[in-house]
């Protein structure tokens, strides 16, 4: 058995080509470190526990079994997963136990939280984690380590496919925020791997999108402007470590409290903080004027949320988006100078899309680009586990919860034809219509943008 008391490890979203395992999707091009593995990790050394870091996402040239040959060195193995790389943590965990089962496995993150049963079946974990774990991260470790019983919130301790103990899914309420220490260990990010470094002044999500499968919907939770400031300062020194020296805001929403934000953009030192952020907002953000000239001289890129543009649609996924708001929105970071850092993201192919809903669509961002010069993330509905509309699909048997078991699930065409009304005739004649738009809008604006049009291509 390994010697080494215990590892977090960061396991990239990945897909085969040619029957190799290669990261895909977002972990591509390693925007942002995952920043829970590394809040783990710092609370485990404070706590006196000498853990490690291995982070797949910014190792690409590591091979699987290079991978598990590192691995199979420690005692302790706490891997974190969302449902897009479940499938990576689950051939880890796999390789690992055939080798050497003493070692011990647990996973957290959002999948082994909404799907608990899906990480007990793999047969795999001796534990999972359910909910925030900064609290618990030492507890949960001792417990594995020593294997004494303990019942700990959010801990599930699993023996020969079953769950031994259980537990629901534990929350840190915003009380308890400012009680532990939320420094994470940026000293173990790798040098010049990613683009940013990523900073969390709050948690969970004011809203509750049927696409979305963000763990606290409804249930935000920030720390006080004064907390946000210290986070910033203390993350500024390690954007060194980064290619854009930027920090990414890693929040559902950061403009979520806009008393909060201003309060924050009057202790940040503007020298310093010049166009160093990127960050979420909603739609209705952008109406709040004095809230834009505030952010203006921080921001560098902000992601704004639209996602459609009729109020029929908005219903339908839970958004407060309206063709009028949008382009309000739109003129509003126009007047503020933010256009060319500000991107309106939309969706298209949702299950009761139609070719025309999508043309409407693509006409109405054209529109938007040209009018007032901002920038556009254009991508096709994927259904997501945990979201609200995923369940409806599995309801309607068009989904199971084991698809996500096998690496590069979201390129599976049957899958991906299944989830929606529109034929794949009429997505490729979508896609056909979209192409020439985008190279015509850059040609229009030249190289003041940066690719006014991004697009995201159906099973790419």
């Amino acid at each position: 058995m390994g010697q080494k008391p215990c590892v977090v490890v960061s396991c990239p979203v990945m897909c085969y080509v040619d029957n190799r395992l290669i990261p895909s999707m977002q972990d591509s091009y390693r925007d942002s470190p995952a920043l829970g593995v590394y809040l783990l990790a710092a609370h485990l050394r404070r706590k006196g526990y000498p853990c490690e870091v291995l982070d797949w996402v910014a190792l690409p040239q590591l091979s699987l079994d290079q991978v598990i040959d590192q691995l199979l060195s420690y005692e302790v193995i706490l891997l974190s997963a969302n449902s897009l790389n479940w499938a990576t943590a689950r051939i880890l965990a796999q390789k690992v136990k055939e080798r050497d089962p003493r070692i011990k496995t647990c996973i957290g993150g959002p999948h082994p939280t909404c799907y608990p049963q899906s990480v007990i079946a793999s047969g795999y974990f001796d534990a999972l984690f359910r909910g925030e774990a900064d609290r618990s991260a030492h507890l949960v470790y001792e417990v594995l380590q020593s294997e004494k019983q303990q019942q700990i919130p959010g801990l599930v301790l699993i023996k020969q496919g079953v769950a031994a103990a259980s537990s629901s899914a534990q929350v840190i309420q915003e009380s308890d925020l400012t009680q532990f220490d939320w420094r994470p260990a940026y000293d173990l990010i790798p040098d010049s791997q990613y683009g940013t470094i990523p900073v969390l002044t709050s948690r969970g999500c004011r809203f509750n999108c049927t696409f979305c499968s963000t763990i606290g919907h409804r249930n935000w939770r920030a720390y006080p402007a004064e907390t946000a400031a210290e986070q910033l300062l203390y993350a500024l020194p390690y954007c060194q470590k980064t290619r854009s020296k930027k920090i990414n805001i890693v929040d559902n929403i950061f403009t979520a409290d806009h008393k909060r934000i201003l309060d924050l953009c009057k202790m940040l030192p503007g020298d310093d903080f010049r166009r160093r952020l990127t960050y979420d907002a909603t739609i209705d953000d952008l109406r709040d004027e004095e809230l834009l000239e505030a952010l203006e001289p921080f921001t560098s890129d902000l992601l704004a949320g639209a996602e459609v543009i009729s109020q029929d649609e908005a219903r339908r996924i839970h958004k407060a988006v309206s063709p009028e708001l949008i382009r309000q929105a739109a003129k509003n970071v126009q007047q503020y100078h933010l256009n060319y850092r500000t991107v309106f993201s939309f969706i298209i192919g949702f299950p009761w899309h139609t070719k025309e809903n999508c043309l409407n669509t693509l006409q109405f961002i054209t529109d938007l680009i040209l009018d007032y010069g901002v920038r556009i993330y254009l991508q096709w509905y994927w259904p997501i586990p945990g979201s609200i509309l995923w369940d409806e699909l599995e309801r309607a048997q068009k989904l199971r919860i084991d698809m996500v078991d096998q690496p590069g699930f979201f390129r599976n065409r049957e899958w991906f034809y299944a989830t929606r009304s529109m034929s794949p005739e009429d997505i490729e004649e979508v896609d056909e219509r979209i192409r020439p738009v985008q190279i015509i809008l850059s040609i229009r604006h030249g190289s003041q943008v940066r690719r006014p049009l991004e697009y995201s291509p159906p099973l790419v």
